[in-house]
């Protein structure tokens, strides 16, 4: 063993504690597996990597415009290096049904449920602490694995080391070959996988920024989820998730005029916090695991390119619940299921926001404002443009009434031309004109 290896830290067992680019970890686990396959021809325990914390590092790189030259703008990208262990696996326990993987958070637990599994998961594991219940250890693990057994109705909660196909082994005549591999591990580690570089690493994201960002692009384009994004087989629609990413990649071909429409505002940033501080504070019920989800990630102070989608999110179901909120306020306020206004008329009305929705039309984004006013009658407008309005909001505007419908059996009166409504100064009266007088003859 070298001087290097000796000044290196180790965890409280001895074992040395080496700092790994997070984008080296595969390559990390395909050089454990092939010495494992090792160890079992000897009858060995099995090597593995426990990862023990975490470090960031942060590079500043050039913004470049569409043409790839650099614009004199800068960001920051965050990259994760993650502190490992070398330890012994431990077995894996058959017949066993995968039910989900808990991602453990310091806020929190997320629930990552498996597609093909249909059971409700038990409200423990939102709150479960890393102990794997196979090996009865309680140590520092970003993930661990519900296991269900359909016979017996029985859940564990078991530690990724524990999903080995392998049983772990004692055996002290071939404790120098364990030597052996465990050094060659070291030799591995000390040349390929804990250099000064970022080795691959994945990207974070500060998660107070990325959504300023999504604010931003909702004000202005509306709201798209991947989900949406997928469906739409001709390719015309973008997550706005993915289009906020694209604002933190500094080689991103994004024109001058696209960046500039969506620059983050003061206005997006207390939405974006606002937003924040209404996740952290959610107590959701049982069976909303999505809502629980983004309680948890909400206290995350930055995110990778897997919790991004998750954590942008929380900006439109914040939108959502506020919608929610002003609607039973209204149902307690009279309300009135009538038109009013005159069709083919253009008239001045005094109208609260009462819903935004921004949806994709034939020539572009739609925004869809929803009034009250003040007699409880309801009145929609399909604006082009995102007019900055927001939801509570009273505006006293001239509009045309386009026509009268109905929606769910309740009166709506459509609007078109909207505009804020202002006052013309009152014209100042016209002067009349005095007939100059008459000279009186001079009587001679």
């Amino acid at each position: 063993m070298n001087e290097e290896t000796k000044e290196r830290p180790v965890d409280a067992l001895g074992n040395p504690i080496y700092s790994v680019p997070e984008g080296n970890l595969d390559e990390l686990r395909v050089r454990i597996e092939k010495l494992n396959k090792r160890a079992r021809k000897l009858n060995l325990a099995g090597i593995a990597v426990t990862e023990v914390g975490e470090e960031f590092v942060t590079k500043v790189e050039e913004v470049q415009d569409a043409f790839g030259r650099n614009t004199g703008q800068t960001i920051e990208l965050k990259f994760r290096f993650v502190k490992v262990t070398v330890v012994g696996e431990t077995p894996r326990e058959n017949g066993w049904d995968f039910a989900a993987t808990v991602q453990h958070d310091e806020g929190g637990n997320i629930l990552a449920v498996s597609p093909k599994f249909s059971l409700s998961l038990p409200v423990q594991y939102r709150t479960a602490e890393t102990l794997c219940e196979h090996c009865h250890t309680n140590r520092r693990r970003n993930d661990t694995y519900v296991l269900y057994h359909s016979e017996t109705g029985a859940w564990k909660q078991v530690g990724r080391n524990c999903l080995a196909d392998f049983l772990r082994t004692t055996n002290p005549e071939a404790i120098a070959t364990y030597a052996e591999l465990l050094q060659a591990l070291n030799d591995d580690l000390e040349r390929g996988f804990g250099g000064g570089g970022l080795g691959g690493g994945k990207q974070y994201f500060g998660t107070h920024a990325l959504l300023s960002q999504v604010a931003a692009l909702i004000r202005v384009d509306g709201w798209c989820s991947r989900t949406e994004a997928r469906a739409d087989y001709e390719g015309r629609k973008q997550a706005t998730v993915d289009a906020a990413l694209r604002f933190f990649d500094a080689t991103a071909k994004l024109a001058p005029e696209y960046r500039e429409a969506r620059v983050v505002t003061g206005q997006d940033k207390e939405n974006a916090a606002a937003a924040i501080a209404w996740a952290q504070a959610l107590e959701p019920a049982e069976g909303n695991d999505y809502l629980w989800n983004i309680h948890v990630a909400s206290n995350r102070e930055q995110v990778d390119y897997r919790a991004a989608g998750l954590v942008g999110s929380i900006v439109s179901a914040y939108n959502r619940e506020l919608e929610r909120e002003l609607a039973k306020k209204y149902e307690r306020e009279n309300s009135l299921n009538e038109h009013f206004g005159t069709v083919g008329q253009r008239e001045v009305f005094t109208l609260t926001v009462r819903g935004i929705r921004s949806i994709e039309g034939k020539f572009g984004p739609v925004t869809i404002y929803k009034f009250r006013d003040g007699e409880g009658r309801t009145a929609v407008w399909f604006a082009s443009a995102d007019q900055g309005w927001e939801l509570d909001q009273t505006v006293v505007v001239t509009a045309t009434v386009k026509d009268h419908t109905s929606y769910k059996e309740w009166a709506q009166t459509n609007l078109t031309r909207v505009a804020l409504y202002v006052e013309k100064p009152a014209k100042a009266p016209r002067k009349r004109k005095v007939a100059a007088p008459v000279a009186e003859a001079v009587l001679a």
